[in-house]
Formats: structure tokens, C-alpha cells, sequence
């Protein structure tokens, strides 16, 4: 899969290596595979991080930046909103009919205070956004 975009060890012994890969079959969005290397060197497994599944695991208030990292990986753009004290990360994801962008706001003290889907040409998409803060 060539170079990774990022690589983290856990405690366990486990690394992950990051790839961002365009979704094969799809007209939109970009996947983000973990392949999971155990201690010895084996692959355990490849897996899409980006699913519905882990993003619901995501709540605002009670997961941390690292918990984002460790279930989606390493977000597609990064950049800090003018005038506020927040970070967001953004994710592309795979659409049903159009593209999908998550957003995922985070504040200085790298807990995750919003987690919400928009499509990438403006209108809501989903009523997955929690928390206004």
C-alpha cells in the first residue's frame, strides 16, 4: 500500500499503520485503512476505520483526540477556526448520492466537543450533529 500517512504504536505491543486511500467503487470520498501489526510482525488485520460504527463511538465531552486517532486515524485537513480556541478535523467519507464531509471540533484541551456531517456542497446531510458548544 506504500508509505503510511502515519504510523502509532499502542501499549500492547501493536502498531498501526495509517493509509488514506481513495474508496475503490465509489465517486466519492476517501477511506482510511489501519492495518494492524502484531509485535512479531504478522498482519492482523486491514480494516476501512471510516464507518458509521466508529464514528458513533465518538460522544462529544467523553472522547479525547487520541480516541479519534485511534478509531478513524489521521484526519484528511486539519486547521484551527479564527477567533476561537478550537481545532477541526475533517474526514472525507463515501456518500450515498453525494459527498459527505465529517467534522469533527475539538477544544484546546483536545477533547471532542462536536461531531457532525455536512454534504461537501453545503445542505445538512445527516441528524448526526451533537452538541452545539
Amino acid at each position: 500500500m506504500g508509505k503510511p500517512v502515519e504510523t502509532r504504536r499502542g501499549a500492547d505491543g501493536e502498531t498501526v499503520l495509517w493509509y488514506s486511500r481513495e474508496v475503490p467503487d465509489s465517486a466519492y470520498g476517501r477511506g482510511n485503512y489501519a492495518a494492524r501489526i502484531a509485535p512479531d510482525g504478522r498482519l492482523i488485520s486491514l480494516e476501512q476505520r471510516l464507518s458509521d460504527a466508529n464514528i458513533a463511538k465518538l460522544p462529544p465531552d467523553a472522547s479525547s483526540a487520541e480516541d479519534v486517532r485511534d478509531l478513524l486515524g489521521p484526519p484528511h485537513r486539519s486547521y484551527r477556526l479564527p477567533g476561537e480556541e478550537r481545532e477541526v478535523w475533517e474526514y472525507q467519507l463515501e456518500g450515498v448520492q453525494r459527498p459527505l464531509t465529517l467534522y469533527v471540533r475539538l477544544s484546546s484541551d483536545q477533547i471532542v466537543r462536536e461531531v457532525f456531517m455536512l454534504e461537501r456542497r453545503g445542505a445538512a446531510s445527516r441528524a448526526q450533529h451533537h452538541d452545539k458548544r
